[in-house]
């Protein structure tokens, strides 16, 4: 005799993979190739790293002791805006390559268009007739053949480019091009941000004072150039190097 909680299990399972909603994850999740896999999990763990460094430079901001006080709200709010663009820009940029990826494709090489088959069929013919040979010996394949050929040869090669349009738009294009320049302007808005819920938890009034002394640093470099202004009493790079060199 069954188990009655194994009947009511299977009864549960069983009516709910008839249901529609599960029916479309299925469609989806079969849909889902090796390839989808390795991209998906590749961005994700190239988020995930982002994520765990913009946490770490915001702690190391707020209590860095060789960053002036007044200084660190502003330099980890540029972090923690600089880590958010980070991951939200290279996502997005890796989902809009994967929409255009298959136009662009056949944009650069359009000898892996539909159809392209047929023209190495007739190339592969005429360079048979050039052949002393009789017909039967040749063996020339058919277009069937060819187009199976050249239809695997495109998947392999479509396969390689978008892999690597998809993590240069992410890693290169996203988090080198675009974040850069519009990290900055938002960290103002995010240190007024966290100025007023200091003065709400507080009951201060909020400065309005926004020191950007350090806009296009983070993590080591800033440190040091903040040490060697401390240290040296000296206000930018150039001094500094003049002080080295004379």
């Amino acid at each position: 005799m069954a188990n009655p909680i194994s009947k009511i299990v299977a009864y549960t399972l069983n009516k709910g993979a008839s249901l529609k909603p599960y029916q479309k994850l299925e469609s989806k999740i079969n849909r889902i190739t090796s390839d989808d896999i390795i991209a998906y999990t590749t961005i994700a763990s190239v988020a995930a790293k982002d994520a765990v460094g913009c946490g770490m430079y915001v702690y190391q901001s707020l209590n860095n002791d060789k960053i002036p006080e007044k200084r660190r709200k502003f330099v980890s709010a540029l972090d923690l805006t600089n880590g958010i663009l980070m991951i939200v820009s290279q996502v997005a940029m890796f989902f809009a390559m994967r929409k255009i990826n298959a136009k662009l494709f056949d944009k650069i090489f359009p000898s892996f268009r539909d159809g392209a088959y047929k023209l190495f069929g007739k190339q592969i013919r005429a360079n048979g007739k050039k052949v002393k040979k009789p017909a039967s010996e040749l063996q020339l394949p058919d277009y069937s053949t060819i187009r199976n050929e050249h239809a695997s040869m495109k998947n392999i090669a479509f396969s390689v480019f978008k892999s690597f349009t998809e993590l240069a738009a992410a890693t290169i294009v996203a988090k080198r091009i675009i974040v850069p320049f519009i990290a900055t302007p938002l960290a103002s808005k995010v240190e007024k941000l966290m100025d007023k819920y200091d003065a709400k938890k507080h009951g201060t009034q909020t400065d309005s004072t926004v020191d950007n002394s350090y806009p296009s640093m983070t993590g080591a470099d800033r440190d040091n150039e903040v040490s060697l202004q401390e240290n040296d009493g000296m206000t930018n790079l150039l001094d500094i190097y003049r002080k080295n060199h004379n």
